[in-house]
């Protein structure tokens, strides 16, 4: 069935309000989608409806830490290239790893800051007009670029994620993939997250750390400049969550509210 049909099928089973946006067309400004998603517990999936992909998720609940909550079990794949000028600068962008389309379906996208953070507000004014050049005012819930009923995940969230699964100086070995980096440096999945090496892109286009390194976005500011992110690499088992600039294209894994 063709993508705009099975679309328009989609909004009026849910009877959603659907919108025109370019961020997620291929080139079809006329295709109408709904913000809505679905949540299958049973499935373990969500599909988000703005552009019909289908993501694993994972309940992490680790027995006797009184944590649980579901995350995407893949890196967020949504095409989010709405052009926003803040400060002078356009600055909501996301990109296929070395922007070649084949890796995007492997290893979701690469987004910057303000991308994650939908700071053109499409979806919410959670954190309109967060960018590089100024410190934001927020939500304490931030979506972002996530689908409807689920957030980009803030600083304090990875650090209860890291304390949950033993910690950060095994987190990365918990929660890496079991094969896709380089070197043997695959971790055990144990909790399903299944985080994958899809490395960053900087601000002048260079893509780096592909297959060695995972980075992904959180929702906290350092100051105005720079926000923080989880990180995770090939030669060792730990996670961390440092500061680094804005736009730098990092990935995105949200959790459910």
């Amino acid at each position: 069935m063709p993508q705009k049909v099975l679309f328009k099928l989609l909004n009026r089973f849910l009877g959603a309000a659907t919108f025109l946006a370019c961020v997620a067309c291929d080139g079809d400004s006329s295709l109408s989608f709904s913000d809505e998603s679905i949540y299958d517990a049973e499935k373990n999936t969500l599909t988000d409806l703005r552009d019909g992909q289908v993501y694993r998720t994972t309940t992490i609940a680790p027995e006797g830490s009184g944590y649980s909550k579901v995350w995407m079990a893949q890196n967020l794949n949504y095409r989010y290239n709405l052009k926003s000028v803040n400060g002078g600068v356009a600055d909501t962008s996301s990109y296929c790893v070395y922007n070649d389309p084949a890796k995007c379906k492997t290893l979701g996208r690469l987004y910057t800051w303000p991308a994650a953070m939908d700071s053109a507000a499409l979806f919410s004014t959670d954190a309109q007009g967060c960018g590089y050049t100024r410190e934001c005012k927020m939500s304490d819930v931030v979506r972002g670029v996530c689908p409807k009923g689920w957030h980009l995940p803030s600083m304090e969230e990875f650090e209860a994620l890291l304390k949950a699964v033993g910690g950060s100086s095994v987190a990365a070995l918990k929660l890496k993939a079991t094969s896709g980096w380089t070197e043997n440096g695959n971790g055990a999945d144990a909790f399903g997250f299944a985080a994958l090496p899809a490395g960053y892109r900087d601000a002048d286009g260079h893509f780096g750390f592909q297959d060695s390194s995972a980075y992904f976005w959180s929702a906290t500011e350092v100051y105005f400049a720079n926000s923080y992110f989880m990180d995770m690499y090939f030669r060792n088992n730990s996670a961390d969550i440092p500061g680094d600039n804005k736009d730098i294209a990092f990935s995105v894994r949200c959790v459910k509210n």
